[in-house]
């Protein structure tokens, strides 16, 4: 059976006392990676340390670890992107590091931590921080950049440069780091994201439902993450129009999820495409929702059609863990996450018609939904816990500050 990170050693809490682990974090979102800074943050303190959360703006991921009593600041964060790549954005970047080195002294946090964790590649400011400070700095790596070329050779460099180790969201993640800086294959560890458990909110099918326009008896086909160039809107737009036509007619697409600031364009253009499909009076966006448990309630299958390699998939598990059967292209983490034939298909990336059948096969058979969701409901619980990654990341801040 598999495991996230079994036979981890537990040291006891009293051991961690007065251990305080800073994380740095770019974004106050509740996407995949904001959620893993806020189930960490919270379970490493079951666990004895203290944690300290910097994040660059006000948002529901902070809201919901002020709420669980996480001390928090707001800080530049010194994001690494794609602008800053430029002698104008360097110069931003590095205003950034300073205000945020700034911003942690007046706070008296070099004192006060033993360990830096960065989560996310981009956020460079955990890194300076431990270096200027000659702490450890655990960087959490939640991504697989194949271009811009440059791009995919930098940010692993930087990585090897500036942690002590690395934490990979999967194997996937890991592989592609170590081809990228040979260097980081002895320090880095891969640690699956979990989930935990939740209550059913059986009420979430109606409240949904009659948001979207759907009855009881229409299948609901959601795909749910950010609206960007490469989570497969496109595809699964294609893919539900491509259904015969005595199923289609039943069908809602529903995507849930924003475009970052500044990619406006990006929804205009999907919005576009649904006007073009033929099917536009069968598809809704809607923003992206805090409450996720609820939301899966009103879903018959989940639709993670990437068609770059996705790091993890923390979707794929949220899914799972509502016992809906998950359609994923075949490449990146989803490979480690979803069984095909047993929790839902693997389909070729961008390949609309694999998309459509995967999609046909589960309309037509009610029975099939419901064995694939319960063996999802199943793997997740036992190999993507939140409690079995809590315990993995804490032996591995034991093992960086030892």
């Amino acid at each position: 059976m598999e495991k996230n990170n079994g036979g981890a050693a537990v040291i006891p809490a009293e051991a961690r006392a007065r251990k305080t682990v800073l994380f740095v974090h770019q974004g106050a979102e509740l996407y995949g990676s904001d959620k893993v800074v806020l189930n960490l943050a919270v379970g490493v303190r079951a666990h004895g340390f203290q944690p300290i959360v910097v994040l660059p703006s006000e948002g529901p991921l902070l809201n919901c670890l002020r709420d669980a009593g996480v001390e928090c600041h707001l800080a530049p964060i010194g994001k690494i992107a794609r602008a800053n790549l430029s002698p104008r954005g360097l110069l931003r970047l590095l205003g950034e590091l300073a205000a945020l080195y700034r911003r942690t002294k007046q706070l008296g946090l070099q004192r006060r931590v033993d360990l830096v964790y960065s989560n996310t590649i981009a956020t460079a400011g955990g890194a300076v921080l431990a270096f200027l400070w000659r702490k450890p700095n655990v960087w959490h790596v939640h991504e697989i950049i194949l271009r811009p070329r440059l791009v995919a050779g930098l940010f692993p460099k930087l990585v090897a440069l500036g942690s002590n180790s690395v934490i990979s969201n999967s194997k996937e993640t890991a592989e592609w780091l170590n081809s990228q800086s040979p260097s980081l294959k002895h320090r880095n560890e891969v640690i699956w994201n979990g989930i935990g458990p939740t209550q059913a909110q059986p009420a979430g099918r109606v409240v949904f439902r009659e948001r979207w326009g759907a009855d009881a008896e229409r299948l609901v086909v959601a795909l749910v993450g950010r609206i960007n160039r490469w989570k497969g809107h496109s595809v699964a737009l294609a893919a539900v129009a491509a259904l015969p036509e005595h199923i289609r007619r039943n069908v809602t697409l529903v995507y849930v999820g924003n475009v970052f600031p500044g990619q406006e364009d990006l929804e205009r253009e999907l919005r576009q495409q649904i006007e073009q499909s033929g099917i536009a009076d069968q598809v809704l966006i809607q923003p992206f929702v805090n409450d996720v448990d609820a939301l899966w309630e009103a879903v018959d299958i989940a639709l993670v059609p990437s068609t770059e390699p996705e790091p993890f998939g923390m979707v794929a598990i949220e899914a799972m863990r509502a016992g809906k059967p998950v359609v994923a292209s075949a490449h990146g983490g989803l490979l480690e996450i979803v069984k095909d034939g047993a929790t839902g298909f693997l389909v070729p990336p961008s390949d609309p018609q694999a998309l459509a059948a995967a999609i046909e096969t589960l309309a037509a058979n009610p029975e099939l939904r419901r064995q694939f969701g319960d063996a999802g409901r199943e793997r997740q619980r036992e190999v993507f816990s939140l409690d079995a990654q809590v315990k993995a990341t804490c032996h591995h801040l034991d093992l960086a500050m030892a």
